[in-house]
């Protein structure tokens, strides 16, 4: 009897101890990021079939990005997210909605401000009761040979 019953503990023991590891190990393993995430830390993006005067948008580490191309040898890349509160940022086209004198570029209608194509706060525009800031490039934004490179830094 007794002989059966140190049977039972040890091996209860046992399995108490390997299903210890194995949960410890699939709670470590869920801590490193997926092997997919991987591939979105870096991104190329061409910018040479962006005509003059034109603009494209892309998703990357889930905000939207813009590069407008102002010149042919001039692009400029930002986040399309307010600088305040965090909304998405609307396409509005020249002559809409701002008048004549707007020039075009994007609009945070949970907030009333907006921004020209370079990115810049349009002075006038914006409700006037909070501050708003240009537009966030994201980091390490690399232009090199009509490409950009988006690269995540360690500690993002």
């Amino acid at each position: 009897m007794r002989r059966n019953r140190t049977f039972l503990v040890v091996n209860t023991s046992l399995l108490f101890l390997v299903g210890g590891i194995a949960s410890l190990y699939v709670f470590i393993s869920s801590l490193n990021p997926h092997g997919s995430a991987d591939s979105l830390v870096e991104m190329h993006v061409r910018t040479d079939d962006i005509e003059v005067g034109d603009f494209k948008t892309i998703e990357w580490l889930g905000d939207p990005i813009a590069f407008y191309r102002e010149s042919e040898t001039t692009v400029f890349g930002y986040v399309l997210v307010s600088t305040y509160r965090s909304c998405y940022l609307e396409h509005v086209p020249p002559g809409e909605i701002f008048g004549e004198s707007w020039k075009g570029g994007w609009a945070d209608f949970c907030n009333l401000g907006a921004w020209d194509y370079r990115g810049k706060v349009v002075a006038g525009v914006n409700s006037g009761a909070i501050e708003l800031d240009d537009l966030e490039i994201p980091q390490q934004l690399i232009y090199k040979d009509s490409k950009v490179l988006l690269t995540k830094s360690e500690g993002i």
